[in-house]
């Protein structure tokens, strides 16, 4: 397929659909966790760092992973499906390159780890809040990375993650859809009141 101004337009118009709903999202679920928590909220440190980077690096991703989908796929509707695909594959890469199995089977790693660096930045505080009864203990200091409960951190951070980007995927799809229909409906009316 040849790039062109229209598709370059609808991978864009993808794009900036995700980026809003996923920025939505995320503070929804900062919102919430503020009124749930009260005075156990613990504030952000730097908006910049755990806000809007981990955001603009989501939307980075699925921007490429969607529109390499919409390029290359004979069948475009199923572009949606590409970055939650990606995101599968790679935050279980990403939780299986920290699994240690001398003691038991169980998650390890040091915070500079790559693996966990990718998990920190697909982070999201709507998955945050809905496990705000289920805090992650473990022993998180000297530069050591080891969560109590394996299970716990592979459902909060790669599983729900996972699910969180099929589903807002599949929401931008719908959303883009139904606004694009609607501007495109007003479109071919203004031209048959022209023609007439």
């Amino acid at each position: 397929m040849q790039l062109n101004k229209s598709t370059i337009y609808h991978i864009g118009n993808r794009l900036l659909f995700w980026t809003l709903i996923n920025f939505t999202f995320n503070l929804f679920g900062l919102w919430f966790s503020k009124l749930v928590l009260k005075e156990n909220f613990i504030f952000l440190e730097s908006i910049q760092n755990e806000f809007v980077i981990p955001i603009l690096i989501q939307s980075l991703l699925f921007g490429i992973c969607y529109g390499i989908a919409y390029i290359y796929l004979k069948k475009k509707e199923l572009s949606w499906l590409a970055f939650g695909v990606f995101q599968i594959m790679t935050l279980h890469i990403a939780f299986l390159s920290g699994l240690k199995f001398t003691g038991g089977i169980h998650f390890e790693t040091s915070i500079t780890h790559a693996g966990l660096r990718y998990l920190g930045y697909q982070g999201q505080y709507l998955i945050d809040f809905i496990f705000t009864n289920k805090p992650l203990n473990g022993n998180f200091e000297n530069g050591l990375f080891k969560p109590d409960s394996t299970m716990l951190f592979y459902t909060i951070w790669v599983f729900s993650t996972s699910l969180y980007f099929v589903s807002i995927s599949c929401i931008n799809e719908k959303t883009a859809s139904f606004f694009n229909s609607k501007k495109l409906g007003s479109e071919n009316t203004d031209v048959i009141i022209n023609e007439n």
